[in-house]
C-alpha cells in the first residue's frame, strides 16, 4: 500500500498556476490524502510564470493522465505517449486562443509499482527520495543555471542567487526535447518517501530542513503542511505544491 498526501497552496499570489495529480485526482488547491494499492501515479505541474495560461497548461497536462490507468504507465512507451499527448493538447489550445500563445508548464512525477519506480520530469519541478537515512535529489533541473553549473561556469551557491535561475530550457508546451523518463531498477521500499515539489517550496528550504520534516514522527498530512508552512515562513512568494508518497506496508 502507498500512503499519500498532496497540498497545493497559492501562497501570496492572486493566481495559482500549480497543480497536483494523485490516485486519479487533479488537485488545484488545498490538501488531499489517503492510501491506495500500487501501482500509483503522482505528478506536479507548475505553469510557467509570466505567461498567460500557465494554470491552463498544467490542467491540460494532468487531465491527460486521467485517460490512462496507472498500471499501463509502467510501460515507459505508454508513459511517453501520454506526455506527448499532453503536449499536443496544449498546442491545440494555443491555436484556439490568442491569449494562450506562450503557455507552457513544468512537470515532475513518478509511477510506483511493486517491481520498479519510473521518474519523469521537464523543467525545475523536483523529485526527492528519503529512505530514513539519505535524502537524495532524483532529478536535475532543465534550467539555464543548471546548464551553467554542468559546464563548470558557476557554483551552486552562485546559481542560488542568480536572477535568471527561473529560466527553463525544457518544459511542456514549447516543443523541442521531451520530458526525461528514467526507470529505477528497484521498487519503493518499506518506509521510503518519494516527494515531488515545485520551486515555490524547494527554493526556500534547505535539503536538511526537508529531510528533518520527513523524518519527524508525524503523519503525511502534517509533513506536507509543515513543508508548505515552512516555505511561507521563509518568504516564498510563489505558488507552492508538494506531493509525498510512502510505502507503508511491506508485502
Amino acid at each position: 500500500m502507498i500512503e499519500y498526501a498532496c497540498r497545493v497552496e497559492p501562497g501570496i499570489r492572486e493566481s495559482n498556476d500549480d497543480r497536483a495529480f494523485i490516485n486519479g485526482s487533479l488537485v488545484r488547491d488545498g490538501m488531499v490524502s489517503g492510501s491506495t494499492k500500487m501501482p500509483v501515479l503522482a505528478a506536479i505541474c507548475d505553469g510557467c510564470g509570466g505567461y498567460s495560461g500557465g494554470g491552463r497548461a498544467a490542467d491540460l497536462t494532468l487531465q491527460t493522465f486521467q485517460g490512462y490507468m496507472a498500471e499501463n504507465l509502467i510501460d515507459t512507451k505508454i508513459l511517453s505517449w501520454a506526455l506527448m499527448e499532453s503536449e499536443d493538447r496544449i498546442w491545440f489550445e494555443k491555436k484556439q486562443f490568442d491569449e494562450y500563445q506562450e503557455m507552457c508548464t513544468t512537470i515532475a512525477g513518478y509511477v510506483l509499482s511493486e517491481e520498479k519506480v519510473i521518474l519523469f520530469h521537464a523543467g525545475d519541478t523536483r523529485i526527492y527520495r528519503y529512505d530514513g537515512k539519505y535524502f537524495t535529489r532524483m532529478t536535475k533541473d532543465h534550467s539555464k543555471v543548471q546548464r551553467a553549473m554542468d559546464l563548470g561556469l558557476i557554483t551552486p551557491e552562485a546559481a542560488a542567487i542568480r536572477e535568471d535561475r527561473g529560466v527553463l530550457t525544457r518544459c511542456i508546451g514549447v516543443g523541442g526535447d521531451t520530458p526525461d523518463i528514467r526507470e529505477i531498477g528497484f521498487r519503493i521500499r518499506l518506509g521510503d518517501y518519494y516527494m515531488i515539489c515545485s520551486d515555490g517550496l524547494w527554493d526556500y528550504l534547505t535539503e536538511e530542513e526537508m529531510a528533518d520534516i520527513l523524518a519527524a514522527d508525524t503523519d503525511l498530512k502534517e509533513k506536507a503542511d509543515r513543508l508548505v508552512d515552512r516555505a511561507l515562513k521563509m518568504g516564498s512568494d510563489d505558488n507552492i505544491s508538494v506531493c509525498i508518497c510512502m510505502n507503508a506496508v511491506n508485502e
